[in-house]
């Protein structure tokens, strides 16, 4: 059965507010020299991509993620190198042509490559993480004031979520077993940018899938790479 979308907001709300929270508690307790940092929150807006799949696999150019990180600083004194650490949370949608179904008999999955005459209205896989990322950060100052920003971080975080959707002009379907997702997630990432705005890329160095395959071609070799775009605070 299909779960209602406002309640899947809703849920992600209060996420995003338990990880706010702890992360406040957490800077009370810190001397200011680890709190009064720059860029302690990140909202992120990038394209998900499954890379290194099968042959005659793609990914729809609406396929969308969405980051967020609080984080605290540690400055090394007076210089332009820190280190930034704390808490995030990931919703990954993969609008692609892989679909995904489930044995009625077994719960195992299966999988196709929907061809390009198939008429459906949506097929997407959806992650949701909890993560915690640390990052190296390099702030060189510019005449003008301001200071560009080199940011190389690494995270690692657990999938509590996760579930294949699919839906055409008769049938409207939700997977929530998918059991060769792999639910441990961890990559490195780098944003560089200037002021409020930065240009972010992720690596997964994790498999996405633990089995599987689809026509005959195992799945255990894809990673994700998602590029995009973070405004800080």
């Amino acid at each position: 059965m299909r779960r209602s979308s406002i309640a899947d907001y809703r849920k992600q709300l209060a996420l995003c507010i338990a990880l706010l929270g702890c992360v406040g508690l957490m800077a009370q307790s810190l001397p200011t020299r680890y709190t009064n940092g720059k860029d302690r929150v990140f909202f992120t807006l990038s394209h998900p991509i499954i890379i290194d799949m099968p042959s005659g696999y793609s990914t729809q150019w609406y396929a969308n993620e969405y980051n967020l990180q609080l984080l605290m600083e540690s400055r090394f004194g007076e210089s332009i190198f820190s280190i930034g650490y704390g808490l995030g949370y990931t919703s990954s949608n993969f609008h692609h042509n892989l679909r995904i179904d489930s044995d009625p008999a077994t719960g195992k999955e299966f999988y196709q490559f929907l061809s390009d005459t198939t008429s459906f209205r949506r097929n997407k896989l959806n992650t949701k993480i909890v993560e915690i990322p640390i990052e190296f950060r390099f702030r060189p100052r510019l005449g003008n004031g301001y200071s560009l920003r080199l940011y190389a971080g690494f995270k690692a975080g657990y999938i509590f979520e996760s579930y294949a959707r699919y839906s055409d002009d008769k049938i409207k379907l939700d997977d929530y077993r998918l059991d060769d997702i792999n639910p441990w997630v961890y990559g490195v990432y780098l944003k560089l940018g200037y002021r409020l705005f930065s240009i972010y890329g992720y690596y997964g160095l994790q498999p996405f899938f633990t089995g599987g395959d689809v026509n005959g071609q195992a799945l255990e070799g894809a990673r994700q790479l998602s590029f995009g775009i973070s405004i800080s605070g």
